[in-house]
């Protein structure tokens, strides 16, 4: 079936929202490409097919149309994203005004079908027409995009995140290491007035046509007129006020706000220096007089990176881009711990208004340079905007949903093996103790009326853990095995010896028929052998014998078996069938069985740990929140937290400093620590440091240093030891 642009019939169909679900029903990369998946059939229908839509909105109503359309539909969503992208241009103004906006480049090779690759304009050269794109694969170029197929993906210069222009949510691709730094202020300005409307920054930029004194925005009680430069919303979107007390603000201050010029014909540089508004004759404008960005000459944007001359490989995604280096100035000199106190206080988010007011007034080619120049808790109140958030959404608490059923279940397959090793172990009783009562049945009736008085009247419960441990012991060996002490073996082989030389001297069996020559010849051979080892063996076996008793005691699965194997050397264990030997079966020295015992015993128990080991794997991938591991008699908390830049195979733990909310605790302060790197120089932790344990040996020591006797640290120490036993069960799991 081939396209068709219209179908009424099937508007009722389920959109599939999931990228990957997408790519899976059509090709890779289907949803970065406009494509859409619709379920056939309205709701309450039965959906026996799918309905896919191509990037144009043209519906296609198998695979193999949608297949054979997608070089056609490529083209044409090109050439309808040209349209929407000159539509906006136009109402944007000048093309310096897309900077910063996210597009995505069709490239192909000749007589390929070709691909989108996504990115990022970074600036505009108005000598060449030419912006410089960065591409998510952290490779660049420069392009005029008159003469490209592209896509214009999300706008995100300053006035189209505005809330007032209701922008649509972006995409997960959307966010990439250049474009987060605005998204972010964005996404801070309505997690405020989503918590606390009374809170809300308002970022509705002023109505040009307004009489004085009239309210805008959310005051005025209508809607928003829309921004469409950043000069019109420079005014609103300043990140300080020039103080009461001084004439103009100071100019050493890259950051604070300064005089604009009047509206120049030259065009701004993506909003980075924004012009005049129109109407004002000159007003407030942010700018960020970063060096080498800014130049009035060339009537252009200069390039912050180097200019490649074709599509390159970047070495790191933002290398010559962004700022190396900290800031000379903070945006602002408050540095109180106020401006972490959100979302619960308007105070927070007053401190939070000056950067959200200047990641949003600015071009995002400049916004990391405003993020750098931000105070430490600006930085960090958010980033605590940003957890509270994800903590507050659906997502996360599906996805808190999920881990716990995960761990869930993985405490109910544990309980449920549990209940199953109970259930073996008396099985196995009840086994071996329903073969005892059937020997003294058949004892009894053995031993007639008069022996029968001398015969337990039941099983007693020691004869039955007594069967049990020897079963046990012939699992260990490898199935029913007999057991022979030195005497009984050396005695075996004599009766043996004896009884093959009575054979080979009469040439008859106990049936008193003659030996064939062949037979004749094998009794010889096995007479000679027993007698070989019952006259030559004997240090032999001193010397196995003495080996297996150390080896049963060494706990080395290696030396285990090296003395196994000197045992059969010096027939420490045989087969009835084989040499004749014992009442029947296998047959295995005292000593032998010790070991077979104890090396079954320690792969049992390696075999546990590996078990508990992918038990503590499955549970440390359900942790939904980091819980201290304890705290110390100076109420010093401790904490397991990873590095993300370092390796992950040795624990990480954390010593906060003294805190003021332990109450009954030691008065006196804690003795000073060191710290020093491997090779380095030991030096002393100030009472505002932290300190830092690597390595499973140091964390070892922090536990051995902490009193078992104390309330606090008797809990920290067995959660230090749980967490080093773990991480150990873990290696060995991942290893085994």
């Amino acid at each position: 079936a081939g396209g068709e642009e219209g179908d009424e019939g099937d508007e009722g169909g389920e959109e599939i929202q999931a990228t990957d679900e997408i790519d899976g029903r059509l090709w890779t990369g289907a949803a970065a490409e406009g494509w859409v998946v619709r379920a056939k059939g309205k709701t309450g229908q039965k959906w026996g097919n799918w309905i896919y839509v191509g990037p144009s909105g043209t519906k296609y109503h198998s695979k193999v149309a949608a297949f054979e359309a997608r070089d056609a539909e490529a083209h044409r969503a090109a050439d309808t994203d040209s349209v929407a992208l000159s539509r906006l241009k136009s109402e944007a103004g000048p093309p310096e005004a897309l900077v910063g906006a996210r597009v995505s480049v069709l490239w192909s090779e000749e007589g390929g079908a070709g691909a989108w690759y996504p990115g990022q304009l970074w600036a505009f050269d108005a000598a060449t027409r030419e912006y410089h794109i960065l591409y998510d694969d952290n490779s660049e170029e420069r392009l005029d995009l008159t003469k490209v197929k592209h896509r214009l993906v999300y706008q995100l210069q300053p006035p189209h995140l505005l809330r007032s222009r209701n922008p649509p949510a972006p995409e997960v691709s959307d966010v990439t290491a250049y474009s987060w730094p605005p998204l972010l202020a964005a996404v801070a300005l309505r997690l405020l007035r989503h918590w606390d409307p009374a809170c809300a920054i308002d970022d509705t930029p002023p109505d040009p046509h307004a009489p004085p004194g009239q309210p805008h925005g959310d005051s005025a009680g209508g809607a928003a007129p829309s921004a469409s430069s950043p000069a019109e919303l420079a005014p609103r979107l300043q990140p300080a006020q020039p103080s009461a007390g001084g004439a103009s603000a100071r100019k050493s201050d890259p950051m604070e706000v300064e005089a604009a010029a009047p509206a120049s014909t030259s065009p701004a540089c993506g909003g980075g220096a924004a012009a005049a508004s129109p109407g004002g004759g000159g007003g407030l404008a942010v700018s960020v007089q970063a060096a080498g960005r800014a130049s009035a000459e060339g009537g252009g944007c200069p390039d912050p990176a180097p200019s490649p001359r074709a599509r390159v490989k970047r070495q790191g995604s933002l290398d010559g881009l962004l700022p190396t280096s900290p800031p000379s100035k903070p945006l602002s000199s408050r540095g109180d711990a106020s401006a972490l106190a959100l979302p619960s206080a308007c105070g927070g988010a007053s401190q939070l208004e000056p950067a959200i007011r200047a990641l949003l007034g600015q071009s995002p080619s400049l916004a990391h340079e405003v993020y750098s120049r931000l105070p430490p808790l600006q930085k960090l109140g958010l980033l605590r905007v940003l957890v509270d958030g994800a903590c507050d959404s659906p997502h996360t608490a599906k996805a808190v949903d999920e881990a716990m059923a995960r761990r869930r279940g993985v405490l109910e397959r544990e309980e449920e093996a549990e209940k199953e090793k109970r259930r073996e172990t008396r099985t196995l009783r009840d086994e071996a103790r329903h073969a005892l009562r059937e020997q003294l049945a058949e004892q009894r009736e053995a031993a007639g009326e008069e022996g029968e008085q001398l015969l337990p009247a039941e099983v007693s419960e020691v004869a039955v853990s007594l069967e049990v441990q020897k079963r046990q012991e012939a699992l260990a060996c490898g199935g029913q095995v007999e057991v022979l002490s030195r005497e009984a073996l050396q005695q075996a082989e004599s009766d043996l010896a004896i009884e093959l030389e009575l054979q080979a001297a009469n040439g008859i069996d106990s049936d008193g028929r003659d030996f064939s020559a062949a037979d004749l010849e094998g009794i010889v051979a096995r007479r000679d052998l027993i007698k070989h080892r019952r006259d030559t063996f004997g240090p032999a076996r001193d010397a196995a014998q003495e080996g297996l008793r150390a080896a049963a005691s060494s706990g080395d699965a290696a030396v285990m078996e090296a003395a196994l194997e000197a045992a059969r050397a010096a027939a420490l264990e045989g087969d009835c069938d084989e040499d004749g030997i014992g009442p029947g079966g296998r047959w295995v020295a005292a000593e032998t069985r010790d070991v077979y015992t104890a090396l079954h015993e320690m792969h049992k128990y390696r075999d546990e740990r590996v078990a508990e080991g992918r038990r503590q794997l499955e549970l440390s991938q359900t942790i939904v929140r980091t819980a201290p591991l304890g705290r110390d008699r100076y109420g010093r908390r401790h904490w397991l937290v990873q590095p993300l830049e370092e390796p992950r195979d040795q624990p990480h733990v954390w010593c906060e400093p003294r805190s003021s909310e332990l109450v009954g605790g030691i008065v006196e302060p804690p003795r000073e620590a060191s710290r020093a790197a491997d090779g380095g120089e030991s030096r002393p932790c100030g009472k505002r440091d932290w300190q830092h344990f690597v390595g499973e040996s140091a964390c070892a020591a922090l536990a051995a240093s902490l009193d078992e006797r104390g309330e606090r640290e008797s809990h920290l120490r067995a959660s230090l030891e749980r967490t080093l036993r773990s991480r150990q069960l873990q290696r060995l799991a991942a290893s085994g």
